[in-house]
């Protein structure tokens, strides 16, 4: 299923002539009225242009980021499209991978054409057979399926072939993100690991406006850190390479670490973290590392999202054969639309923390790879200005508990 997106045929003048899915809350497309060129936000017009301009000589495009106004925001959408029997079809998708939803459709669509084909020309062999020949209706319907058909086929070549391509692109894209976020990363530590040096040595000697520049330049550099930090955990899950390496701990005292560890930057803004557990001890066979990054990624994101003097709660729990992680705080909450794009990378969700934090839009795409490749699913409920609960649950592999 197509999350957000719409799809639509354009007439050689660039009208709308049909709308045949519209998943935008867009109501002000009248049907052989409206340019397609209106619907697109003023920034993305020229590229709309183009677009238009090269599917309507005929040629098949994808890859295109235009943004379209709808009631209550601006959405950033990827078209394509080609031309069919002198049809513009065009449709923008939310996230690049359901252009392949929309291949399967025209896939279902050209099979459908060939079992009508092989149907009707089993019709036209019956009557041929009985030395008739064939209505004159039914011969036209005949040869125009099959003229659809072939053109379908030609779309379907040219749809594969530039996804072939666009997979290829992704791929140098991926390995691109990952060379340079290595390369930041060292030169990133030096500037860190200075600025805390002189900090330890020489606060006492600094005018304060000194020391306040020098802590900017750690929390610069700390969040910078971060952001590469999970440009290379990100590059590297999409190349197929997140290896767990699975060893036998408590997953208790890991959390307890975790919340300590996250409760000295949630003391920042008179946070606490309280960790509630009703087990004492539960030995399971995850990866460490991993799991740490999955509790020390969702605890710092409810502390963003968190107001000063609140709380957020961390619950864990044991049902049968399944570990309940929760994660739980009273702050900002999730807005409706921004819901489906908490998992998506790089997506823009319209605020930011408490006190004006950013993030790169990775980490919980990143927390739901980690969580899914141990088998584990995790769900989100959110209200405005109520707050967020984050709920994973894991099989727990059998270990002995003691």
């Amino acid at each position: 299923m197509i999350s957000k997106g719409i799809g639509i045929s354009l007439s050689s003048q660039g009208l709308v002539e049909k709308i045949w899915f519209n998943k935008l809350g867009v109501d002000k497309i009248i049907e052989g009225e409206t340019p397609f060129i209106r619907m697109i936000d003023s920034n993305s017009r020229q590229k709309a242009m183009t677009l238009f301009q090269k599917i309507n000589s005929g040629h098949a495009e994808f890859g295109y980021q235009l943004d379209v106004p709808t009631k209550n925001e601006i959405l950033s959408l990827e078209f394509g499209g080609f031309k069919l029997s002198g049809k513009m079809l065009l449709f923008g998708v939310e996230h690049s991978n359901e252009t392949t939803t929309f291949m399967n459709y025209l896939q279902q669509i050209n099979n459908e054409h060939v079992n009508t084909i092989r149907s009707l020309k089993k019709e036209q062999s019956l009557y041929q057979n009985k030395g008739q020949s064939v209505p004159k209706d039914e011969a036209l319907l005949i040869d125009e399926i099959s003229r659809l058909n072939n053109e379908m086929a030609n779309v379907q070549r040219e749809l594969t072939k530039k996804n072939t391509e666009l997979e290829r692109v992704n791929k140098l894209k991926n390995s691109f993100l990952g060379m340079a976020a290595h390369d930041l990363r060292n030169p990133l530590n030096v500037i860190t690991s200075y600025a805390d040096y002189i900090l330890d040595e020489a606060a006492d000697k600094l005018e304060p406006e000194h020391a306040d520049f020098l802590n900017r330049i750690v929390r610069s550099s700390d969040y910078m850190l971060g952001l590469i930090e999970n440009l290379l955990d990100y590059a590297k899950i999409e190349e197929g390479r997140l290896d767990l390496e699975k060893t036998s701990f408590d997953i208790v005292s890991l959390a307890r670490h975790s919340v300590e560890a996250n409760n000295v930057l949630a003391s920042g803004k008179n946070i606490r973290i309280d960790l509630e557990s009703s087990i004492d001890k539960l030995m399971v066979s995850f990866d460490y590392l991993k799991m740490e990054q999955v509790f020390n990624n969702l605890l710092s994101n409810a502390v963003k999202f968190s107001y000063p003097k609140s709380k957020v709660k961390f619950n864990i729990d044991q049902k049968e054969q399944l570990l309940y992680l929760t994660i739980r705080d009273s702050g900002k909450g999730i807005k409706a639309e921004d819901m489906e794009k908490l998992f998506v990378p790089f997506s823009k969700i319209s605020h930011k923390g408490t006190a004006g934090e950013k993030g790169t839009g990775l980490g919980l795409t990143i927390v739901k790879r980690i969580v899914e490749a141990h088998s584990g699913t995790i769900e989100v409920d959110s209200e405005v200005e109520k707050g967020t609960r984050f709920t994973i649950k894991i099989p727990i592999e059998q270990n002995d508990a003691n």
